[in-house]
C-alpha cells in the first residue's frame, strides 16, 4: 500500500510540475485537473480492489492520504472556476470576485470549525468515527464535492477535511492577490507600553478572533510585531506579570472599555462628534 501510495505522489507532483505555467493560470489548472481525476480513479481501483491490514491502516488512508490528493483538485477546480471568469480589463471585478471567494472560504470554515480544529490539534480519539467507510450516515452539511466521490474510496469526513485543505492553500493564494492589487495603506506606530499590546493580544487570541479561532498565540504576536515593527521579547513572561498584578489583571482592556463607552455617551448628547473625529 505505501509503496504504491508514494509512487503516485512523487508521479503527480512531477507531472503537476510539468505542465505549472503562471503566465496561463487557466491552462494550468485545466490540465492539473485532468492529471489529478487521473490518479484518483488510479488510488479509487487500487482501493476498491485492497483489503486494509487494519484499521489504523485504513484510517492512515483516509485521513492523511485520500484528503491530500483529493484536496489538489477542488483546489484546481475552484482555481480554474475562478480563472474562467476573469474579466480582460478590469482588474477591479476580478479583485471582487476574489473576495468573494475568500468569504466563501471564511464561511466554510467557520462551518466546519469543530472539524477543522479537531484536525489542527492532531487529535485521533474519533477518527473511527470520521476516517473508516461504513460512516457515511453522517450527510449533515453535505456539498456537491462529496458526491463526485465513490464511497469505496472515501469517507464524508475525508472529502470535508479535502475541501479544508484545499480552501486552506487558496486562502492564501487569493488574499495574497488582494494584497497584491491593494492601495498603500497608512503606517501606524504602536505608542501605548508593549505590556498594554500584549494584553490586548491575548485577549483577541483567547477570544479566537483570527482564522476562524485556528491562529495560535504565536502567530497572533508575529503579526503584531511584523505590523508595527516591534520586538515584544518575552511575552510568555509579561503575560505571567499581568496575570499576578494587584493593580488589576486587565488595566488596558479596562481602559479600553472605558472610553469607548465615554465615547458613545458623547456621541449620543452631541451626534455631531461622531463625524468629527
Amino acid at each position: 500500500m505505501k509503496q504504491f501510495i508514494t509512487q503516485l505522489q512523487e508521479q503527480l507532483e512531477q507531472e503537476l510540475l510539468c505542465v505549472k505555467n503562471d503566465e496561463n493560470l487557466l491552462q494550468t489548472a485545466e490540465q492539473s485537473v485532468n492529471i489529478i481525476r487521473g490518479k484518483l480513479n488510479c488510488i479509487r481501483e487500487f482501493v476498491c480492489g485492497y483489503v486494509f491490514r487494519d484499521q489504523q491502516e485504513e484510517i492512515w488512508f483516509f485521513k492523511e492520504v485520500s484528503p491530500d490528493v483529493y484536496s489538489r483538485l477542488i483546489y484546481f477546480l475552484r482555481l480554474f472556476n475562478l480563472e474562467s471568469r476573469k474579466p480582460k480589463d478590469c482588474t477591479e471585478v476580478y479583485h471582487q470576485l476574489v473576495a468573494d471567494e475568500v468569504k466563501i472560504i471564511s464561511q466554510f470554515f467557520s462551518q466546519n470549525l469543530d472539524f477543522y480544529q479537531y484536525y489542527k490539534s492532531g487529535s485521533s480519539h474519533l477518527d473511527d468515527k470520521y476516517f473508516l467507510r461504513g460512516n457515511n450516515n453522517l450527510y449533515l452539511g453535505i456539498d456537491d464535492y462529496f458526491l463526485m466521490v465513490d464511497a469505496k474510496s472515501s469517507t464524508f469526513h475525508s472529502c470535508k477535511l479535502a475541501q479544508l485543505k484545499a480552501y486552506e492553500s487558496l486562502s492564501v493564494y487569493f488574499k495574497e492577490i488582494l494584497q497584491a492589487g491593494g492601495v498603500d495603506m497608512p503606517k501606524l506606530s504602536w505608542t501605548a507600553s508593549k505590556t498594554a499590546l500584549i494584553e490586548l493580544i491575548y485577549a483577541i487570541q483567547t477570544l479566537g478572533v483570527f482564522n476562524n479561532g485556528t491562529s495560535d498565540l504565536r502567530d497572533v504576536a508575529a503579526f503584531f510585531e511584523r505590523a508595527f515593527g516591534l520586538n515584544l521579547g518575552n511575552y510568555y513572561r509579561t503575560f505571567q506579570d499581568i496575570r499576578i498584578r494587584k493593580s488589576g489583571r486587565t488595566i488596558f482592556l479596562d481602559e479600553l472599555k472605558e472610553k469607548l463607552i465615554r465615547r458613545m455617551d458623547e456621541i449620543d448628547e452631541n451626534p455631531k462628534i461622531m463625524y468629527s473625529s
